[in-house]
């Protein structure tokens, strides 16, 4: 798995694209590194067209929640998740669901929807 992040601290934006096979272990890891740097705050755009099957499974975006900080300790900002197929937009979109008393997120299959959603001027909290 590759992810690849930029920061782009003037515009409080994380642009991460992700290729290959996801696993747990990236996601954890990926989390780490936004608590670590402190950019919770940021919102990101998540490009996921290049991750590839097999996809994670329902059991596993169930613990996606325990992978976060408990709820109200970080103000998460806005993520915006790209995807191509139409699995992987239901699973992301699952994975949405789990996390969505902590973080504020959209599914999306175009580039452009995501970039609009992610611009708009209000806070997820």
């Amino acid at each position: 798995m590759a992810i690849f992040t930029s920061v782009d601290h003037r515009a409080r934006r994380i642009n991460t694209t992700i290729a290959g096979l996801l696993t747990l272990i990236d996601i954890r890891d990926h989390i780490a590194f936004v608590l670590r740097e402190e950019l919770h705050s940021y919102s990101e755009l998540i490009d996921a067209r290049a991750v590839h099957p097999p996809f994670l499974v329902y059991n596993e975006l169930t613990m996606l929640p325990s992978m976060l900080p408990p709820p109200n300790r970080y103000d998460f900002g806005w993520r915006a998740v790209v995807v191509e197929s139409t699995i992987a937009f239901a699973l992301a979109r699952t994975a949405v669901m789990f996390l969505g008393n902590q973080v504020a997120a959209g599914v999306f299959r175009e580039l452009e929807p995501a970039e609009q959603w992610l611009a708009r001027a209000d806070t997820p909290r």
